[in-house]
């Protein structure tokens, strides 16, 4: 095998460097090596269980580390897997939104942001960006009996157990008729004990 070894030198000679028989100023030094300090590296893309709150201001968390993260969504995120999942009914969505059965794919920006601020506005809160690549729920999943109008939908009650999504709990966007929602959907995966 070959190794090529560099040795780098730094000669100071009347306020410039030489690296390599090159001369550059130490300003120029110090702006290239910042500039490659501030490039930030994108996060990885993971699944992060998903938690809804009807609140009059953020609404979307994801689990990080065990806890509850406010989140807004970046406008770079997928556009379909923004518009399904938007369009996916409240029936289906908000008795699973408890961070064990809905589930998204995306990067988590950890840098904070904050809500916009206005007299009329509700009062600004803290959040991180999210970048939405995909999600899925997990089934068999909860939905709200077709029946239960202004009814209390989180009571058990009134909830029912469903196998599998259909076309019919999505609301309509571009793109709905060809969607195959089997991609939007995980199987509960068992586990299994070993023997004692």
């Amino acid at each position: 095998m070959n190794f090529k070894i560099a040795v780098v030198s730094f000669l100071v000679m009347k306020s410039s460097l030489i690296i390599y028989g090159q001369s550059v100023s130490p300003q120029a030094l110090i702006t290239t090596f910042s500039h490659q300090n501030s490039t930030q590296v994108e996060p990885r893309i993971k699944t992060y269980g998903f938690l809804h709150s009807e609140t009059t201001g953020i609404t979307s968390y994801v689990i990080i580390n065990g806890k509850a993260k406010p989140i807004q969504f970046r406008a770079d995120s997928d556009p379909f897997a923004m518009k399904s999942f938007d369009a996916l009914k409240p029936r289906i969505s908000l008795p699973n939104t408890d961070g064990k059965k809905l589930f998204l794919i995306g990067q988590y920006f950890s840098a904070p942001k904050h809500t916009h601020s206005c007299p009329q506005c509700a009062d600004s809160e803290e959040y991180r960006e999210f970048k939405l690549v995909d999600w899925f729920i997990i089934a068999p999943f909860k939905v709200v009996r077709d029946d239960c109008g202004p009814c209390a939908y989180l009571r058990p009650e009134n909830l029912r157990t469903k196998t599998a999504l259909e076309l019919k709990d999505f609301d309509d966007f571009e793109g709905r008729d060809s969607l195959d929602v089997r991609r939007f959907q995980r199987k509960k995966r068992l586990r299994y004990r070993g023997r004692i």
